[in-house]
């Protein structure tokens, strides 16, 4: 299906015009997806930060086992953050994006009771601010 690209009807609903599908391509869980997922069920968030959502490798799991959750997508890439807000626009209400840096987060402190970063830290080349920013 690559180069096919979402229309109106599509499965997340309303309209994500020359959004490629494969962006939105169910792959089977990681052990580490898994692993974080089931932390996260303990933890039962009441509005949770994912920070790096990048292609949704870890956000579409999350939004999938937390039907009720609120989500903020960060990215630093705007074409990353315009594909996740096209999800946002197809029907996901409680999926929010917003276009940042890690390590200098558009929020006020403690908004959040839990953030995530999966697959992120390895790509910073000083991750202390971003850090120190999912912490505050």
């Amino acid at each position: 299906m690559r180069g096919r690209t979402l229309q109106q009807g599509c499965e997340i609903g309303r309209k994500a015009p020359g959004l490629p599908l494969h962006y939105f391509k169910r792959v089977p869980l990681l052990p580490r997806i898994q692993w974080a997922l089931g932390v996260l069920h303990s933890l039962q968030p009441a509005e949770l930060l994912d920070i790096g959502s990048g292609r949704g490798k870890f956000l579409w799991p999350l939004l999938d086992a937390f039907p009720a959750l609120p989500v903020t997508a960060v990215d630093v890439d705007p074409r990353r953050a315009r594909d996740l807000e096209a999800v946002q626009l197809g029907g996901i209400d409680r999926l929010t994006v917003r276009q940042a840096d890690a390590a200098r987060l558009p929020f006020a402190d403690r908004v959040f009771d839990v953030v995530t970063l999966l697959e992120v830290l390895e790509h910073i080349r000083a991750p202390e601010p971003a850090l120190a920013e999912a912490v505050r």
